[in-house]
Parts: C-alpha cells; sequence; structure tokens
C-alpha cells in the first residue's frame, strides 16, 4: 500500500545519510540502492539518474540544483516535502528476500514498474498548486520534484521490500509557470487510491512474470497463496510493536494506527550487513518449512500471462460494483476514485495501472451510473486529530437501483401515515424461487 507523511525541517536527514553512504555499501552487499529521480518536475530541473545529497537537500530547500530559489517570499520553517512509501505486502517481500537470484530479479522489477505506473497517477491526479485569495483555486501543476529509494528491510530487521518516494514540497503550475509550494491536500486525497493501483499492478506484473496465485483482496491487499499466515506474522515484527502500542493506549482504528507508527518509530540499525540479516531469515523461514524448494513450488501454478484488459468480463465487473454491496455500499453517491479502488479490489490477480483506469473511465460512462452534479468537500484526519476540509469539484455518481430506492423512500416518507404500511411494502424484495431439475 501507499503511506503518506509530512517532512518536517530537518526531517530530510534520514534520505541525506542514506545518499552520502552512497553506492559503495550497495554495491559491497551492506547499503540500500541508490536513490533515482522520478517525476516530470525533476527532469525541468535537469535532475535525472542517481540522487547525489547536494542536489537533493537543495530541492527539499526549495532550490535548483544549482542552488538558485524557487519560492518567492518562502517561510524560514517550510514544510520541506512528503515521504510518500509504497509497501509490498510481507509475503511478496519474502518470495524477494528469500528466492533465487531469478525469483528476486523478477519481483523487484515488478515491484519498480508498479511504483512508476502508480506514482505516474498520483503525479497526474494530484500535483496541484494553489492561486487566489486564500489559495481557493486549484491549480495542475508540471510534474513532481522526486527522489526514490528502494529499500529491503524494516526497522525491525525484516524482509520488507518498499520504495520511499520523497517529494519535495514544490512544483510549476502550468497554468503562469510559477514555482510554488504543492497543494498536499490533493496528495491525501489521491494516496489511497494510489496504493490499491499499486497493489494491483503488482499483482498482475508476479503473475505474468512468476505464474504465481493470490490470496482475497482485502482492503486493497493480497498476499501470495502458499506462504501460511503464521510465517507472514513472524516476519512482521514492526507491525507486532504499533498494534501492541495501539492495545496499550487502548485506540485503534487508521488515525491510531498513524500515530502508534510514529511512536515507536526507531532508528534503523545499518551496522548489520545484508547478508548476515538474509542468513538470520533463511534459518527462521526454515522452522515453518519455507525453504528454497518451498518457494519455488509457489510459482507457475498458473499459466505465466499477465491479465489484460481483454481478459476481464466487464459485464461481470459492472454487476459486482453495482451490487449492494458495492460501490453504494456505505454511501450513495460515489467518485472516480471510489470506482478505482472497488475495481482493484475485484481483480484478485491484479490488472496493470493503465487498464484499472480505462475500466474505470468505461464503467463511469456506461448506463450502470447516472451522473450528479454535487459540488462540496471531503474531509481528511490529520496527525493531531483534527479534521480538515478537502475542496473537491470532482464529479459525484450513483447508481439507477440507488436513486429509485431514494425516490421510494422520499414518497413513502411524503404519504400519509395510513398509507405507509402499504406503500412500504413495495420496497421488500421478490423472493426468489429456486427451480431444480
Amino acid at each position: 500500500m501507499l503511506s503518506i507523511g509530512k517532512l518536517i525541517a530537518g526531517g530530510a536527514e534520514y534520505y541525506l545519510d542514506t545518499v552520502a553512504r552512497g553506492a559503495e555499501e550497495y554495491y559491497l552487499g551492506a547499503g540500500e540502492v541508490p536513490g533515482r529521480w522520478v517525476g516530470a518536475g525533476s527532469a525541468q530541473l535537469g535532475l535525472e539518474g542517481e540522487v547525489t545529497g547536494t542536489a537533493l537537500r537543495r530541492v527539499l530547500d526549495g532550490h535548483d540544483k544549482s542552488g538558485r530559489p524557487l519560492l518567492a517570499g518562502q517561510a524560514a520553517k517550510r514544510m520541506p516535502g512528503f515521504d510518500c512509501t509504497f509497501n509490498a505486502p510481507k509475503s511478496v517481500s519474502l518470495m524477494f528476500a528469500l528466492g533465487s537470484d531469478e525469483v528476486r530479479r523478477q519481483v523487484r522489477s515488478a515491484h519498480d514498474s508498479a511504483v512508476d505506473a502508480a506514482l505516474a497517477v498520483l503525479e497526474a491526479e494530484a500535483c496541484r498548486v494553489r492561486r487566489g485569495r486564500g489559495g481557493v483555486r486549484v491549480e495542475a501543476a508540471d510534474g513532481f520534484v522526486a527522489a526514490a529509494f528502494r529499500h529491503r528491510t524494516s526497522r525491525s530487521g525484516d524482509p520488507h521490500l518498499h520504495t520511499q518516494v520523497v517529494v519535495a514540497n514544490l512544483t510549476r503550475s502550468t497554468t503562469d509557470g510559477r514555482w510554488s509550494t504543492l497543494d498536499g491536500r490533493q496528495l491525501y486525497a489521491w494516496s489511497r487510491t494510489a496504493g490499491f493501483l499499486y497493489e494491483a499492478h503488482l499483482r498482475a506484473e508476479l503473475t505474468g512474470r512468476l505464474g504465481v496465485e493470490w490470496e482475497p483482496v482485502r482492503n486493497g491487499i493480497a498476499d501470495l497463496a502458499g506462504i501460511p499466515r503464521r510465517v507472514i506474522d513472524h516476519f512482521s515484527r514492526r507491525r507486532r510493536d504499533i498494534v501492541e502500542r495501539m492495545a496499550e493506549v487502548g485506540s485503534y482504528g487508521g488515525h491510531a494506527a498513524q500515530i502508534a507508527t510514529y511512536a515507536t518509530r526507531s532508528a534503523k540499525d545499518t551496522t548489520v550487513p545484508y547478508p548476515v540479516l538474509k542468513d538470520g531469515w533463511i534459518e527462521r523461514a526454515a522452522r515453518f518449512g519455507l525453504d528454497p524448494a518451498a518457494l519455488d513450488g509457489l510459482c507457475d501454478r498458473t499459466d505465466r500471462q499477465a491479465p489484460s484488459r481483454d481478459s476481464i468480463s466487464t459485464d461481470s465487473l459492472y454487476l459486482r460494483l453495482d451490487a449492494p454491496n458495492g460501490l453504494t455500499a456505505h454511501r450513495a453517491t460515489f467518485n472516480r476514485r471510489d470506482v478505482i479502488r472497488h475495481i482493484c479490489e475485484r481483480l484478485t490477480s491484479g490488472a496493470s495501472v493503465d487498464d484499472v483506469v480505462v475500466l474505470s473511465d468505461d464503467y463511469l460512462r456506461s448506463r450502470s451510473v447516472i451522473a450528479l452534479v454535487e459540488p462540496g468537500s471531503e474531509r481528511i484526519r490529520r496527525a493531531d486529530g483534527r479534521s480538515a476540509p478537502i475542496p473537491t469539484d470532482q464529479q459525484r455518481w450513483t447508481t439507477p437501483d440507488m436513486m429509485e430506492t431514494e425516490r421510494l423512500l422520499i414518497g413513502m416518507a411524503t404519504k400519509p401515515i395510513r398509507d405507509r404500511a402499504r406503500f412500504g411494502r413495495s420496497l421488500r424484495p421478490t423472493p426468489r424461487v429456486s427451480v431444480r431439475g
């Protein structure tokens, strides 16, 4: 999935330290892969290839690579950027950590492809600036100035394949060409959807590259079929720390998990060489029977063919979206992000980001939905517990069945009391008759 957080002033030192240690440690097997510049805004500033500490520090400070200021009148304690982290499911991390060299190469390539594809959507949909008095007008921008760092371990020393994308808090407006800070509300609004897209693309890539199968998708995430839950839990010490912290304070839910994540966050021990960590993982995994032969058995359970849009039954998919437990299960209306997430959840073997977006837009142009004009705002929960509005001009939709249900409910509410019982019977579903031959 994708998690997102703000870098505090001075909080970029973690990434700068990663860059400073450089490629030498990586090629010796001790460090992580060097960072790479990503985002259209990076290319505009001539930032390409491997990340250097000097260039990263300058863009996080609001300057170009030569040190020229890009932001006029910026505050002394300006927030430098956002940490957007794409996290592979634990079972995929185990496959990457313990698999053969070829399996590791395929998992790494699949992960990188999924990160790039999901990040492209996040950039297209959420790279925005604010203009006008009070920043009431939201305008499109040219793209992110960002650096991507792929890592192999968690802070607890367990296998954890993830990529941290450091997005500098600056971009250039497509309207007036002026560099400004990002409208972070759009990033938060799209972060969950981008996470679902990453997971769906990763599943499709690994299905095509290795022929693996998947457990059911829950909250956008699916683990590889064949890796027992007890093994996943054993290698999830970081998650256990967070859950235990939540239990200590008696608070649960997404906001509580975010607070517990930061409260239990400790510095990663970089003194243990990666080969030493891997030897320990192999020994621990062997206790559960997860050896190289078992990992090989997870591959080629199906044809090595990535799912394509042509292989997806859109009629069946749309029926599942229209169902009572579909898009309108909790709200009468939905937006494009909702549709994208629901489609990702219903494609067990995944699909490319491009295919999911096309399927979503085709659905919203179909007769399965009714377009509504419903301007308003959504809300996000800040780290300090306060909520903040996210103004949105996005179109909303509903289904014909939901419109008919609301029409009947309004009609029942406006009927005289003596007619309501009779009128209410029209809302009851017709009993289904099963005919057996």
